[in-house]
This record gives structure tokens, sequence and C-alpha cells, in this order.
């Protein structure tokens, strides 16, 4: 702790030290280190030289109030395992350090009620908003949040108009998955997706119709998730007379599974058939045999945006979108030449 001389041979120095010492009002040295506009730009100087000479510490409730801000952000969410959720997070904490705030952390598990109690001990800590970040992008009831307290949702939507939610534009990273394949020569093209009830498959699927508009229905088979389907889901393709010479998968774990059956098979990837995924989840698309060509959402930019829409004054109603990445790598491009 950083001290002055004082009775006790030591003790915490206070913003009255530092006003004495520059020879300015308390007021004004408050207005000082606070940034205030009302102050000339050669006292607020030497005010803040002294307090650094000093080793002033401003007190961050103090600052807090005068400023009308807490300088936290309450994040509020169901699922800390998650694999989306926590590079939201990590995205969203990024973006609060730079704002110079904290923040507070609340993981409901899934649990409604919990959901509800937790939502109110952040609002009585008088945060200076929430951003509630889901595992699913699905759409969800909003949060029965009054008073002036701003609210993001990030990934799930709100069903609000209202409301702001920033999403992965899947659509456009399904339409660039099918692009890129038809960047490279290919030809016959088919989609193994995920739930007909899962909104991101469906807007997936829906990305790649866009970009393959005259596709035959069997070319579009939907299942799971899972590396099981994508195994049974390609069995099914080269079983077909007219067998296709590129899959965009729903995700990383159907494009591994793909992958697979497709080796097993005795067929080449890419030479014979080209596969790309989606997520760019590395346990899976990066670090197999076949490393995989994949679609980043871009989660940490995702968490990123939620906050500066929590900072920025007027939040944008409705869903922000966040642009994909594509990532080449060897299930579409080949091995790379040898240098």
């Amino acid at each position: 702790m950083t001290t002055t001389p004082g009775t006790d041979g030591s003790r915490t120095v206070t913003l009255s030290d530092v006003a004495r010492e520059a020879g300015v009002s308390l007021a004004t040295a408050s207005k000082a280190v606070n940034d205030r506009f009302d102050v000339s730009t050669a006292t607020r100087e030497r005010v803040l030289e002294i307090a650094g000479r000093l080793g002033f510490v401003p007190n961050a409730l103090a600052r807090g109030l005068i400023a009308g801000k807490s300088h936290t952000v309450g994040i509020l969410t169901n699922d800390l395992q998650g694999r989306f959720v926590s590079r939201i997070m990590e995205g969203a904490e990024n973006e609060i350090g730079r704002e110079r705030s904290t923040v507070l952390l609340a993981n409901s598990d899934g649990d409604f009620d919990r959901q509800t109690s937790q939502l109110q001990a952040l609002l009585e800590r008088r945060v200076d908003g929430i951003i509630i970040v889901d595992e699913r992008m699905e759409v969800r009831s909003p949060l029965p949040v009054r008073g002036p307290t701003p609210v993001v949702y990030a990934f799930g939507m709100s069903s609000d108009p209202a409301d702001t939610s920033v999403i992965p534009d899947v659509r456009r990273g399904g339409r660039e998955a099918a692009e890129h394949l038809l960047s490279l020569g290919r030809k016959r093209l088919a989609h193994i997706g995920g739930e007909t009830t899962s909104y991101s498959a469906n807007e997936r699927a829906h990305g790649f119709r866009d970009a393959v508009p005259e596709i035959p229905s069997d070319r579009i088979l939907r299942g799971d998730y899972s590396e099981q389907w994508g195994w049974e889901a390609t069995g099914r393709l080269i079983a077909a007379d007219d067998r296709p010479d590129g899959i965009v998968a729903g995700n990383d774990q159907i494009a591994r599974g793909a992958v697979d059956r497709l080796q097993m098979s005795g067929l080449r990837v890419p030479e014979d058939i080209a596969v790309v995924g989606y997520d760019d989840w590395q346990v899976l698309s990066l670090f197999g045999r076949t490393p995989i060509t994949t679609v980043d959402m871009r989660l940490e930019e995702l968490g990123a945006e939620a906050v500066r829409q929590l900072y920025g004054g007027d939040r944008t109603p409705g869903r922000i979108l966040i642009e994909p990445e594509l990532l080449p790598r060897r299930s579409t491009l080949g091995n790379p030449p040898p240098a």
C-alpha cells in the first residue's frame, strides 16, 4: 500500500494530500484525476504529476459515484464449460478491460430460478450493463430487467425486436463455405447438416442453397451434429451413381466423420472429394491427420461487440451479425507444395 508519513509512521495517500500539494481545491483535484472537461489542461497535468509522485491510487467506488458508473459489467451465462461460451467470454473480458472495467460473472447452469436470482443480484450491485451469453443460437424470451440498466444478448437472441442481440452470421458462413468449393472447380456439391429444429443448422443450410440454388434435394441431408451422422450421411452420398466432389458439413464433428468415411472407403481428400466444416473446433478441425477447412464464427469479436454495444450509448435494436471467416486447410487445398 502506498503511504505518507503519519502519527503511526504511515498512512494511505488521499486526494486531499494531492490537492494540498498541488495548491488546488479538493473539487478541482477530483475533476483532474477523473478527467473531467471543466478543468484546464495545465491544472490537470500538474495534479496528475503530483498524484503519480505521491503514489495516489483513486478509489474505484468513489470514481464510480462521480461518473455515475460502477465500472463493472455483469455477464450471465448458463454454460461455462461450452466451447462457444468460453470464446465469447474471452472477447468480452478483453474489451471490458479496455473500458477499464471489471467483470461480475454469474452461471445459472441452466436453472431458471437461479438465473432470476443472479440477475437480481447483478442489478443490486448497480452494474453498468448485463450481457446474457447463451450456449445455443436460438430465440429466447427476454429477461425481466426493469430500469435503466442496458442488456445485450450474445449468441442467443431475444424474442423482443427492441432488444440488442449479437450473433454470428451463420447463413453467410454456409454460403461462403459452398462458394469456396465452387471457386476450386467443384461442380457437384452436397450438404450434411444438423437438426431441422435448430436455427443455426437451418441458417447454414439456407446459406448453402444461396450459393447452389439448383442443388438436388437428395444432396442435402439433415441429421444431428455428430461424427456418427457425418459418417452415415457420407456413406449415402458416395453410394449414389453421381457422387459429389465437394461436401459442406454443418459443423466440424460432421466434417470429421465425413473425412474418416471417405478415407476408409479408399477415396482421397480433397482430390476425390473436398470437405468443409464449420465452427473451427480445433481439436477436430486442426489437429487431426487431415486438417479440415472450416468456418470460424469469430466468437471473440462477438463478445467484444456485445461490450461495445453496452458502452456505446445508443444500442442497435434487433440482431447484429458478426461476419465469419473461412479458414482454408488441407481438406480442400491438399498438401502444400514442397518448399
